[in-house]
C-alpha cells in the first residue's frame, strides 16, 4: 500500500502501510506511541512544520528502513535501538536536534546513509559510527562536534561522500587512515578548525574517484603531493587557508580534463607557478592569493579562456603580465570579471609587484 497524506494536520489516524509521505507543510505534530505505524518501511515528512522532539518510538519500528524528517523543527536527539536494526537511511538534517551521536549507533548494522546536517549536535563522533559498514553518506556539516575524528574512521572503506563542514571544534589528522577510503567521491572538511596532519602521497595514489576536495580553514600543513594528478575525476580542489607549504607540483597538469576550480589562496607555498597549470583549461575560479610565490604571471595562463576569477596578489610576484594573459580579461569572448595582483612598488630602488594595466588587463591590484 503507497500511502500519500493530503491536507493531514496529524498521522494518528494512518492505516499500516508500506509508505508514509506527506507534502510539505501539512503535518505540524507527531504523535506519540505510532504502533498502528509498524508495518511501514519508510516514512517522509520532510518539509513539514513539525517541532518538539522525535517520540522514541519512530527509532523502535522493527520493518523501517528509511526515515525522513529533514527541514522540520524537531528538537531532541538521535535515539537508536535494536528494534530499529532495518533502518537503512536516516535525514534530520535542517532540525534543531541535540545531543550526541549514540555510542551505540552501530545498532544500525545496515545503515547506508546519515545524514544530520544543520543541527545542533555536540560532544564526539563515537568510534561506532565507522564500524557500521555498509556506510556510503556521513553528512554532519554544520553542528557543534568536538574532540578528534575517531582514527577508526579508516573502517568505513564503502564510504563515497562525506561532510565535517562546519564544525570548529572539530580536529584530529588527516593522515594515511583517509588513503582506505578509496570509493570517496565527496570529502568537505571546511571550517574543521583543529584539523591537522597533511595529504600523504597515498591519498593521491588511493582514492582516485575523488570529484571534491575541499579542506580550508585548518591547520593541515604538508606539501601538495605530487600523486594530487592521480586524482582524474577532480572538478573541485579547495585547500584554502591552511598551512600547505611547497610547490605546485606539475603533476596538477595531469587534471586538465576536470577541474574547474583551484583554490590556494592562504597557505604558504612558494616557488614559481608552474606552465603546467595553464593546462587546467577547465578552470573557472585560480585563486592563488597570500602565498609566496616567486617569477612572473606564466604566459601558460592564457590559455585559460573560461577563467573567471583569478587572483594572484599577496605574493612576490614581479614583471608584466604577456599581452596573452590579458586578453582574458580585454578579449572578445573574456569570461574574467576579477583579475587581481599586487600593485607595483619601490623597494630598495627597485620595482617589485606585477606591472598590469587597470582595466585593460587586471581589473585591481592590491596595495602593500
Amino acid at each position: 500500500l503507497f500511502l500519500l497524506l493530503l491536507l493531514c494536520r496529524s498521522v494518528s489516524d494512518v492505516p499500516i502501510g508500506a509508505f508514509l509521505i506527506a507534502p510539505f507543510h501539512t503535518i505540524t505534530q507527531l504523535p506519540v506511541g505510532p504502533a498502528y505505524l509498524d508495518g511501514l518501511k519508510s516514512i517522509s515528512l520532510a518539509g513539514n512544520t513539525l517541532t518538539g522532539p522525535i517520540p522514541t518510538e519512530y527509532f523502535a519500528m522493527p520493518k523501517l528502513e528509511s526515515l525522513d524528517f529533514s527541514r522540520n523543527g524537531l528538537t531532541g536527539a538521535l535515539i537508536t535501538t535494536k528494534d530499529s536494526n532495518m533502518l537503512t537511511s536516516i535525514n534530520l538534517e535542517m532540525n534543531r536536534i541535540g545531543g550526541n551521536i549514540p555510542t551505540d549507533i552501530n545498532n544500525l548494522p545496515l545503515l547506508t546513509s546519515l545524514k544530520l546536517a544543520n543541527n545542533e549536535i555536540m560532544g564526539t563522533i563515537p568510534p561506532s559510527l565507522f564500524e557500521i559498514k555498509p556506510l556510503q553518506h556521513l553528512d554532519l556539516f554544520s553542528n557543534n562536534l568536538a574532540g578528534n575524528i575517531p582514527p577508526g574512521i579508516s573502517a568505513a572503506t564503502l564510504l563515497t561522500s562525506l561532510n565535517f563542514a562546519n564544525n570548529d571544534e572539530l580536529g584530529g589528522t588527516f593522515d594515511a587512515g583517509f588513503s582506505e577510503l578509496v570509493d570517496l567521491e565527496y570529502l568537505s572538511m571546511v571550517n574543521v578548525t583543529r584539523l591537522g596532519g597533511r595529504i600523504p602521497d597515498s591519498f593521491g595514489r588511493r582514492v582516485t574517484k575523488l570529484i571534491e576536495l575541499q579542506i580550508s580553514n585548518t591547520q593541515m600543513g604538508g606539501n601538495l603531493p605530487d600523486s594530487v594528478g592521480n586524482l582524474k575525476e577532480l572538478k573541485i580542489l579547495n585547500l584554502s587557508n591552511n598551512q600547505v607549504r611547497g610547490d605546485i607540483p606539475a603533476t596538477i597538469g595531469q587534471l586538465s580534463n576536470t577541474l574547474t576550480m583551484l583554490h590556494l589562496n592562504d597557505n604558504v607555498m612558494s616557488g614559481i607557478i608552474p606552465d603546467a597549470v595553464g593546462s587546467l583549461v577547465l578552470l573557472e575560479e585560480l585563486l592563488l592569493d597570500d602565498n609566496g610565490f616567486e617569477g612572473n604571471v606564466p604566459t601558460s595562463l592564457s590559455s585559460l579562456t573560461n577563467l573567471e576569477i583569478l587572483t594572484l596578489d599577496g605574493n612576490l610576484l614581479t614583471g608584466r603580465p604577456a599581452d596573452e594573459v590579458c586578453a582574458l580579461a580585454n578579449g572578445d569572448n573574456s569570461k574574467l570579471v576579477e583579475f587581481v595582483t599586487d600593485c607595483p612598488r619601490v623597494e630598495n630602488f627597485e620595482t617589485v609587484g606585477v606591472i598590469c594595466a587597470i582595466p585593460t588587463c587586471c581589473t585591481s591590484c592590491r596595495t602593500a
